[in-house]
């Protein structure tokens, strides 16, 4: 019981960053609609998103519709998907959330991306190791 509540305890002293287990890419310019109403996109990851000061009342668990407007090298992906929301922060005003009906086609295109961002942030040797956990050996 008390190796729970010492890994409980290392968790709550980490940081949302320290935790997540994608790399999350803050953009400027990318925009999700959401019943109608536009709201800036703070970040977003191959299977997620956070939006930036939205003020509607979502709990985690809720299914929404939603078309995202993502700007990436030398085009924008626009796509209409419906997200589950995995966190709401009134005061923070932000809304957190998974793809969560994506075609194989646009989540091959969303993975390169995030490859692509993920090497060159976390470099060469990240994809290696990427590839070599994935039984893909050394590409």
């Amino acid at each position: 019981m008390f190796e729970k509540l010492k890994k409980l305890d290392h968790i709550l002293q980490t940081t949302p960053e320290e935790r997540r287990r994608e790399a999350r890419e803050d953009l400027a310019g990318g925009l999700v609609v959401i019943d109608g109403d536009a709201y800036a996109l703070q970040d977003w990851s191959a299977h997620g998103f956070c939006v930036a000061e939205y003020t509607a009342d979502r709990k985690p668990g809720d299914r929404v519709d939603m078309y995202f407007s993502i700007p990436v090298p030398d085009q924008t992906l626009e796509f209409k998907c419906r997200a589950v929301i995995a966190r709401y922060d009134a005061e923070k005003r932000e809304l957190g959330g998974m793809f969560s009906n994506l075609d194989d086609e646009l989540q091959d295109l969303i993975d390169q991306h995030f490859n692509v961002f993920s090497a060159k942030r976390y470099g060469k040797d990240f994809m290696k190791g990427l590839s070599s956990k994935l039984g893909r050996g050394e590409e």
